[in-house]
């Protein structure tokens, strides 16, 4: 994934899924670097703070499954909203 300057966000994967959540997961992460600019000065971050949130990740690996589960239950909200998109 990349940032591009005055484009916004440019995301790709192996599957939609996969694309989905890293896409996802960096609007996140800018909005909280965003927000946290705010706050003043940074506040180091535990090695066993890192290390989960490294773990955490992996549930958007290829091999875990690439936020499958997570875009499925998407697309079903989108299906109860609205199911004409299909169309």
């Amino acid at each position: 994934a990349v940032i591009l300057r005055n484009h916004g966000l440019l995301a790709w994967g192996q599957t939609l899924p996969q694309t989905f959540a890293i896409l996802w997961t960096l609007q996140r992460a800018c909005e909280i670097q965003m927000a946290t600019f705010s706050m003043g000065a940074a506040i180091p971050v535990s090695e066993e703070i890192a290390s989960r949130c490294t773990r955490d990740a992996l549930q958007f690996s290829p091999a875990h499954g690439a936020g499958q589960d997570v875009f499925n239950a998407l697309v079903r909200q989108v299906d109860r909203i609205d199911p004409s998109y299909r169309a």
